[in-house]
């Protein structure tokens, strides 16, 4: 397996400067069922089979549902965010995660997946950057 590591420590460095406009492009690519994305899932448990990976998946999931679960600010913030914007902060980044879970797992699988399954799970984190002047992980 050729993982990516630089790539996908790229990948989680950029996760909490996502804004809300973005956490939501990549929340509503998981509204209507892919039956590519549930193949790539089947796929991409087998190589984490295969690899004896899951100690590893387990805690990019965990980094993952900590981030998207975390309150929307500081105790210290509260007087300058309004308690509103705050909750759907935090349920933004609640829906965006199994997009931000997909992409993890292919960065970190690399090419004990084929390109379709890759393709097929990093797609939303991909389109979300699309036209985009940097370069984001996972181009």
């Amino acid at each position: 397996m050729t993982q990516t590591p630089d790539a996908l420590d790229e990948f989680l460095a950029t996760i909490p400067r996502l804004r809300p406009d973005q956490l939501m492009v990549l929340a509503a690519a998981h509204h209507r069922p892919d039956p590519a994305r549930v193949a790539a899932w089947e796929a991409a448990r087998t190589a984490i089979a295969r690899e004896g990976a899951g100690a590893e998946i387990d805690e990019l999931r965990s980094m993952i549902i900590a981030w998207a679960s975390r309150p929307a600010s500081t105790p210290t913030q509260w007087a300058e965010i309004p308690m509103g914007n705050g909750l759907a902060e935090q349920d933004s980044r609640r829906a965006a995660g199994p997009a931000l879970l997909d992409a993890a797992i292919a960065l970190y699988l690399g090419d004990a997946l084929d390109t379709s399954h890759r393709d097929a799970l990093m797609g939303p984190w991909r389109r979300l950057w699309a036209g985009e002047a940097p370069a984001h992980p996972g181009h």
